[in-house]
């Protein structure tokens, strides 16, 4: 990170630090900028949740490089508290719900919304054929089904569990 040693009071990532592929170059770059007594504050999609599995759907197709950790070990309490040790103290983790996202159309229109406009996945299917685009398509309409419900017309996504990190630089 391009600042000064304790520099900041409170250093913040929500949902962004666990997609760097470097974990303990995060954790001693947040740790190098933090003050003594400084507070970090993350929120990190689980193993489980509908980020995550929608991920992995992803990953499937479009393979990340090799030895890349998954970004969401960073939403596991032990792989957390390994990664923040000798860093952090009263480090706090708490698994939440994020609030729901809610969309006016059905679980197949959400892979073409996602398709658009979530690079990830438009990067998927763009990378195969129209086969494997079925397939993947199938796949991700079947776990926003399963991570939501549906009432007049709008679909509400339930599955955001994350994990909430909140710990004091030592």
């Amino acid at each position: 990170l391009a600042y000064l040693n304790k520099s900041f009071d409170v250093v913040l990532s929500m949902f962004g630090a666990m997609f760097a592929p470097q974990p303990e170059k995060v954790m001693s770059e947040i740790a190098r900028v933090l003050k003594s007594g400084g507070k970090l504050y993350m929120a990190n999609w689980t193993p489980d949740s509908m980020p995550a599995q929608m991920f992995k759907a992803v990953s499937n197709v479009v393979h990340p490089p090799a030895k890349l950790p998954s970004p969401v070990l960073w939403g596991d309490e032990s792989t957390v508290s390994e990664r923040l040790a000798g860093w952090f103290s009263d480090v706090q983790l708490t698994r939440k719900t994020y609030p729901q996202w809610h969309f006016p159309f059905d679980a197949d229109e959400l892979v073409f919304f996602f398709r658009r406009y979530f690079g990830p996945v438009k990067r998927a299917f763009d990378s195969v054929g129209l086969a494997e685009q079925a397939r993947l398509h199938e796949k991700l309409a079947g776990i926003y089904r399963r991570n939501s419900e549906t009432r007049n017309g709008v679909l509400s996504i339930t599955g955001g569990e994350y994990l909430e990190v909140i710990a004091t630089r030592i």
